[in-house]
């Protein structure tokens, strides 16, 4: 057990519900010795009403009147959505994280190569079944077939979220917009955001640190010679969010772009308190 984790053990639950307004832990054991010294919790504005949002919907969800959480964290290669997928996880206490990747590695087993030829290869290289030679129209069309069929399980996952009771966190390259459900998206427990990544020499310097810290025995630079199939992915997925009214996040500043989510989350989470939780899964 860390200092960290020995400090906040006795406090239990009001430590991790503090910890989800997205505070940090300066903050939250300044808050917790306040309280501790019999003083009321002083916390900074954006956590307090966090606070307050988040207490209520745990109440709801105790009681049966609220539905999970489904958070959709989508973007193009080396936009940081693993990272910020087990961030929010870790801070709302939700045990459940899939990655579309092991989606895709599981249909491949059901759609042979013959059937599905994308769905077979990189997103950067699904435009090779449609073509000897690269065009970007054909790239687009092969990572949209691939997104097709990876969004299926997607909406199968969902569905048995709804039914079971616990939340999610879904984070991947084919969480397309434009291919989920317009009532799935309509939901104030889904939640839907997109990363991204304005300028393109940053996105090159993290695809270089991702392929040196995740991939043993690969070099940094194995992305280099397809970032422009990987660039215009990302600008695809960033357009479909646009077009659908979907939140999109800039990855600049980790921090910063974790706390913007929150706001999305939160905002959420503050409708559904509104309406005292009624069952959006009956409507």
């Amino acid at each position: 057990m860390n200092n960290v984790t020995q400090a906040l053990y006795p406090y239990g639950g009001l430590a991790r519900q503090l910890l989800a307004t997205g505070i940090d832990y300066s903050q939250l054991c300044d808050a917790l010795k306040g309280g501790k010294e019999g003083k009321a919790l002083q916390l900074p504005d954006f956590a307090s009403s966090r606070f307050a949002v988040w207490s209520s919907f745990l109440r709801l969800m105790k009681d049966g009147q609220a539905v999970p959480l489904i958070i959709l964290i989508g973007g193009g290669s080396g936009t940081g959505k693993s990272t910020l997928a087990a961030e929010v996880a870790h801070l709302m206490g939700i045990r459940n994280i899939i990655g579309t990747d092991m989606l895709r590695e599981v249909l491949r087993l059901k759609y042979p190569v013959e059937d599905e030829p994308a769905l077979h290869e990189n997103t950067y290289n699904c435009w090779k079944p449609l073509s000897p030679f690269y065009k970007p129209e054909h790239l687009q069309q092969g990572y949209y077939r691939q997104s097709q069929l990876v969004v299926t399980a997607v909406k199968a996952i969902s569905d048995r979220v709804l039914g079971d009771g616990e939340s999610i966190v879904l984070e991947g390259i084919h969480l397309l917009p434009s291919l989920l459900t317009s009532d799935l998206l309509a939901r104030p427990n889904v939640i839907s955001i997109v990363l991204q990544l304005s300028d393109p020499e940053l996105h090159k310097a993290r695809l270089y640190d991702r392929g040196i810290s995740t991939h043993v025995m690969k070099p940094g630079d194995r992305y280099m010679p397809v970032f422009e199939k990987i660039r215009l992915v990302h600008d695809l997925f960033v357009q479909d969010a646009r077009s659908m009214s979907v939140p999109v996040i800039e990855q600049a500043l980790p921090k910063v772009s974790l706390q913007s989510t929150l706001d999305v989350i939160y905002n959420a989470l503050k409708i559904i308190v509104q309406n005292k939780g009624d069952n959006y899964e009956n409507e």
